[in-house]
Parts: structure tokens; sequence; C-alpha cells
């Protein structure tokens, strides 16, 4: 993240939309920049280092899902999309396609704030002592988030950095989406848990295929098996 301000991608094509965003960030300590499709806003990335991208759904040339679809895995900053309102499909549709939080349309500028501040806040150092947790083929970093196969390292969302280190924390003992929510300063509902979670089981299934890491155990949650720490 920038030593100073936090820098914004504002992807968006209501002009007036985005640049009311703009400058309510901007009177947020946060630095700004805007682009009215996901083809500019590819390009913008190539141009500029990004700590977080507010991304829109609909847009013309190229879309939010498309965006997301050919956006480098990594590195990659937290995305919050935009969404229609109680357009449940849509939302799930984004998650899967790799965005890390969702806000519906009209929204409050405060919850915005409010769920930047948390997208940004998960993407710092912890500051408490590192820990390697070990589970099948990977090893997990706490203090840096890295997930590596081997020799290989996965890159990962935001989400699905914040729900391994959840996971490998709780050491074997089942988390409910809620307790996932909580540990992770989360602000999807716990339902939607459940589309990260089966993101994050295909991801590991690619280097992992004969095994299944995250483990659902009914009426209690998620749990990571055969996690070690050193």
């Amino acid at each position: 993240m920038n030593a100073d301000k936090p820098k914004l991608l504002i992807v968006d094509d209501d002009t007036k939309l985005r640049s009311l965003l703009a400058k309510f960030l901007a009177e947020s300590q946060y630095e700004t920049i805007e682009a009215e499709n996901g083809a500019k806003a590819l390009s913008k990335l190539e141009e500029e280092e990004i700590d977080l991208i507010i991304l829109d759904v609909m847009m013309p040339e190229l879309d939010g899902y498309g965006f997301l679809e050919n956006l480098p895995k990594a590195p990659r900053p937290p995305i919050l999309m935009l969404t229609a309102l109680g357009d449940i499909e849509e939302r799930v549709k984004g998650l899967s396609h790799g965005a890390d939080d969702y806000l519906p349309k009209p929204f409050d500028t405060r919850e915005l704030l409010l769920r930047v501040e948390k997208l940004l806040e998960r993407k710092k150092p912890s500051s408490s002592q590192s820990k390697i947790f070990q589970f099948g083929p990977f090893s997990f970093t706490s203090k840096t988030g890295e997930l590596f196969a081997g020799e290989k390292r996965v890159e990962l969302t935001t989400t699905e950095e914040s729900l391994i280190k959840a996971l490998t924390k709780a050491q074997g003992t089942p988390l409910s989406r809620e307790a996932l929510c909580e540990s992770g300063g989360f602000t999807l509902s716990p339902r939607t848990i459940d589309v990260q979670i089966n993101r994050l089981r295909k991801k590991l299934s690619l280097y992992a295929p004969d095994q299944t890491l995250i483990k659902t155990v009914r009426h209690q949650g998620y749990v990571l098996v055969g996690v070690i720490s050193s």
C-alpha cells in the first residue's frame, strides 16, 4: 500500500457517480483514479500501483466480469464490486470471478467507506509473530499471507487469504460461516462465505486433485484438515 494515501481505482461508466465517488473518497484521504470501463481500467493498472478497485458490473466494451477474467492473477488488489440491488445471482457471479466484496446499488457512501477500510485493513501485514502452517502439499505463512504448493506460489485474492488465515489458525476446529466472517473481518453475508469456500476449494484442487482439504462439518461449518504449525 502507498506510504501516504492508498490509491483507489474507480471503474464505472456513470460519469456523475464516478466523479461523486472520487470527490467523496478524496475527502476521506484517499487518492483516486477513474476509468469508464474494464478495458480502460486494465490499462490504468499497467501504469499505476493500485491498492483497491471499486468495480461496477454493467459497462460498455468490457464489463465488470470481463475485467475480472482479464485481470492478471498476481499481484491483484482487493476488489469491491458494485451490484444491482437485490440481484443475488449477480453478486455470486462477481464473487466467483474473484471479487472480494460487493455493495448493492444504491448505496450509502458511509457503508462504501467502511467496506473500503476493511478491505485495505485485511491487506496490511500482521504485526503478530509469524507462523508457518502445513496442510496437504501446501505451506502458508501467516504474517505475509503467502501460500505455496511445494515451490510454486499460489496466488490468492484478499478474501481467500483471509479464509486460509482463519482456517489454519483454527488448526482442525470447524468454523461456522459466522465465525469465519468475524475472524476475517468480512463484510460479506455468512451465506456468501459458501461461494468463497467453493472457489478456494477449486483453487487448492489444482495442486492437490486427490485431496479434499476443506471439509464441511454438518451443523458446524468448515474445517481445514491436516493442519500442523511451526
